[in-house]
């Protein structure tokens, strides 16, 4: 019998996505920002807003910022701008609570874009992501 060859969908896209914007917000505690993300994340945890993020933040695993910078990865293969920018804005989830840092119509805002057009773009972002790795043009994360 044949073994029946893993269905990458947009599930799972997503759900590395959202580990990975975990990851990214762990280290911007730290004052560490990737530099592919310094320029949609700015300052995220100021000392006047989250006082004691710092002292509260899970810690990053080695595996946590291996599995990052494939995720980053992924997201670079996307050709439109507008898409990558809302995927990277959106992928950003807070450790703590569990919560999306922006919300659809702060990204719609950000994006000078519609809330509506802000979750098409994910969707289509999610389609393309998961339809390369069905395709074997990027790596998943069973590869490394």
């Amino acid at each position: 019998m044949e073994k029946q060859a893993f269905e990458y969908d947009s599930d799972y896209v997503e759900a590395h996505l959202y580990e990975a914007g975990k990851s990214i917000i762990r280290l911007s505690v730290k004052g560490i920002y990737p530099s592919q993300f310094a320029s949609v994340l700015g300052q995220m945890y100021t000392a006047d807003e989250h006082p004691t993020a710092h002292e509260r933040m899970p810690q990053n695993e080695p595996d946590n910022i291996k599995h990052m910078e494939l995720v980053e990865r992924w997201v670079r293969t996307i050709d439109n701008v507008m898409i990558r920018r809302t995927i990277y804005l959106r992928m950003l989830v807070s450790p703590l609570n569990e919560r999306h840092r922006y919300s659809w119509r702060k990204i719609g805002v950000m994006l000078k874009c519609s809330h509506t057009q802000a979750k098409t773009n994910f969707e289509l972002g999610l389609s393309k992501l998961s339809g390369m790795l069905n395709s074997g043009v990027i790596p998943s994360a069973r590869d490394i």
